[in-house]
C-alpha cells in the first residue's frame, strides 16, 4: 500500500499564512529549495486544493522566465509530476493536472493500495490556527 503524506509549512506561532492569506513569508533558501525538489522527485502524485494549485500553477510556465538552475530543475520536476486538484469552484486546470470533484476523493482512497511511490497532500494556504 502506498503512503499518503500530509505536509505543510507552519510558522513557529502556528500559522500557515499571513493575515492577508499570503504565504510569501516562507520563501525557501537554496538548501530548503533543493530539499523540496528532491521531495517532489520521490512522489507519485500531488493532491491539493484550489488555493495551493493557484499558487503552484506558476511552475507550469516558469521556464519561460529567467530562472536560477535549481529553479529550472524544480519547474521541470513539478511539470512532470501528476497532480490532482480537489475543487468545487475551478472549471479547468493546466499541465499534468486533473480536476477532481467530491466523488473522486472517494476513488483516490482506493489508489492507496498501489505499492508504488508516495502521494503527498498539502493544506490550502489560508489563515488558520494549527
Amino acid at each position: 500500500m502506498r503512503k499518503l503524506i500530509y505536509s505543510l509549512t507552519v510558522s513557529l506561532d502556528g500559522y500557515i499564512a499571513a493575515p492577508d492569506g499570503a504565504i510569501d513569508w516562507s520563501v525557501p533558501d537554496e538548501e530548503l529549495f533543493r530539499f523540496h525538489t528532491q521531495h517532489v522527485r520521490e512522489i507519485a502524485v500531488h493532491l491539493c486544493g484550489r488555493r495551493l494549485y493557484e499558487t503552484m500553477v506558476y511552475w507550469e510556465t516558469a521556464e519561460e522566465s529567467p530562472l536560477a538552475a535549481d529553479q529550472v530543475e524544480f519547474a521541470q520536476t513539478w511539470k512532470a509530476l501528476p497532480k490532482v486538484v480537489f475543487s468545487t469552484t475551478l472549471q479547468s486546470v493546466v499541465g499534468n493536472t486533473r480536476l477532481a470533484q467530491a466523488a473522486s476523493a472517494r476513488r483516490s482512497r482506493g489508489s492507496r493500495n498501489s505499492p508504488e511511490r508516495t502521494s503527498p497532500s498539502a493544506a490550502p494556504a489560508s489563515p488558520a490556527r494549527v
